[in-house]
C-alpha cells in the first residue's frame, strides 16, 4: 500500500541520514587527530672548552671538522683512531657455503664457478677515507663533558634544520657524495662469517664510547682529497641554537 511505501522510504531516509552523520562525525575526529600531530624537533648539545668558541657558534659561526682530525685527536674521549672503520672475518668457508659469493665479495673476491675453494682466516677492513663532520649529543650532562669537551654549552632545538642550512652551505663550496645526520649507534666494529654489518660505517662507534650519546651530521665529498676543516657564518642557525652555559 501507499502508507506501507511511504513508511519504508522514511526509514530508508533515516537510515541515510545516520550513516551519513557517523560518518562525517568520523572525518571531523581524524582531521581532530591529525591535526594534533606535529612535527617533533630534535633538540641536541654541543659542547666546548672555549667560551669565545661557544658564542661564536650560537651566533651561527662554526667550525665543520673532517673524519681524519677525529682519528687524530690526542684525547681519545674526543676523537677515535678507529673512526668510520669495520673488519669483516671469514674464519672458514668453501665454495658449498650458500652465502659464499656474497662473502668472497665482501672480502674483496670475486669468483665464477668454481670448486675446491677453502677461505680461511681472511680478513677485509673497509673505512670511510675523510668526511665533514659535526659531533653533538643527544644527552645534556654538564658534569659528564665537562672534563673532556668542555664546560660551555650550547642547545640546537631543531636538528633537522640546523642540517639543512649547513649542508646547503657546505653544498656552496664542494659537491658531495650525500650527507646524512643520526644518533650514532655503539657496537663492536668488526663482525664475521654470517653476522650482519654493525650499520651504517660512518655511525659506528665502538662501545666504550656509549656514553656520549653522539648526535652525528656527516658529509662525503666527491674527492676526499678536498677535506679540510670548515669555518662557516650561516646567521639563520641563530634562530635555533641557543647558549645555555
Amino acid at each position: 500500500s501507499y502508507a506501507a511505501v511511504h513508511v519504508k522510504f522514511i526509514v530508508l531516509f533515516l537510515l541515510y541520514f545516520y550513516l551519513l552523520m557517523k560518518k562525517n562525525i568520523l572525518n571531523i575526529l581524524l582531521q581532530q587527530q591529525i591535526s594534533q600531530i606535529k612535527y617533533e624537533k630534535k633538540t641536541i648539545y654541543r659542547y666546548m672548552h672555549e667560551e669565545e668558541y661557544i658564542d661564536m657558534f650560537a651566533e651561527g659561526k662554526i667550525k665543520v671538522s673532517t673524519l681524519d682530525n677525529c682519528r687524530k685527536y690526542e684525547n681519545q674521549e674526543q676523537g677515535d683512531s678507529e673512526e668510520a672503520k669495520e673488519t669483516f672475518v671469514v674464519s672458514h668457508m668453501t665454495e658449498k657455503d650458500p652465502n659464499f659469493h656474497k662473502k668472497a665479495n665482501q672480502l674483496g673476491m670475486s669468483f665464477g664457478n668454481c670448486s675446491n675453494v677453502t677461505i680461511t682466516n681472511c680478513t677485509s677492513t673497509n673505512h670511510l677515507p675523510n668526511g665533514f663532520i659535526i659531533c653533538t649529543t643527544s644527552r645534556r650532562d654538564d658534569e659528564k663533558f665537562a672534563k673532556d669537551f668542555g664546560r660551555f654549552c650550547v642547545k640546537i632545538n631543531d636538528a633537522d634544520k640546523f642540517f639543512a642550512l649547513v649542508n646547503n652551505e657546505i653544498q656552496k663550496e664542494f659537491k658531495l657524495l650525500g650527507g646524512d645526520h643520526k644518533r650514532v649507534i655503539y657496537r663492536e666494529q668488526n663482525y664475521k662469517d654470517d653476522e650482519l654489518p654493525p650499520g651504517k660505517i660512518g655511525f659506528v662507534k665502538r662501545q666504550k664510547y656509549t656514553w656520549q650519546e653522539e648526535y652525528r651530521f656527516l658529509w662525503l665529498p666527491q674527492n676526499f682529497n678536498q677535506c679540510e676543516t670548515l669555518y662557516l657564518d650561516i646567521p639563520a642557525l641563530k634562530n635555533i641554537c641557543e647558549r645555555i652555559l
